[in-house]
């Protein structure tokens, strides 16, 4: 019974202790640890809103380069490349800061 009432006082398994942060109060390592996994799953999602961002306004220069030049399709091309190296960069930038490393 004592362990339902309260059981972080009992030590139940799955629950753990509280700890002080430097400000002074206290907050769980599991709600710690919660707001650091949403916080990587918010960085995570913007990998969709990313990708298709960074093709899109590289296919978009190079649709305006392409009309100033009277070019055909050249450098819309070479824009979407473009494109889909910077959405890579930011996707291992987003995969370092996810794992720790940065």
């Amino acid at each position: 019974l004592l362990t339902l009432l309260a059981p972080s006082i009992v030590g139940a398994p799955g629950i753990r202790r509280r700890c002080a942060p430097k400000d002074g109060n206290p907050v769980s390592e599991t709600e710690h640890e919660m707001s650091t996994r949403f916080k990587q799953y918010g960085d995570l999602l913007t990998l969709g809103i990313m990708f298709p961002a960074c093709i899109a306004i590289g296919y978009g220069l190079g649709y305006l380069l392409d009309s100033w030049t009277g070019n055909r399709n050249t450098f819309s091309f070479i824009g979407i490349l473009f494109g889909i190296a910077a959405a890579f960069i930011n996707l291992f930038r987003v995969v370092k800061k996810v794992d720790g490393k940065e």
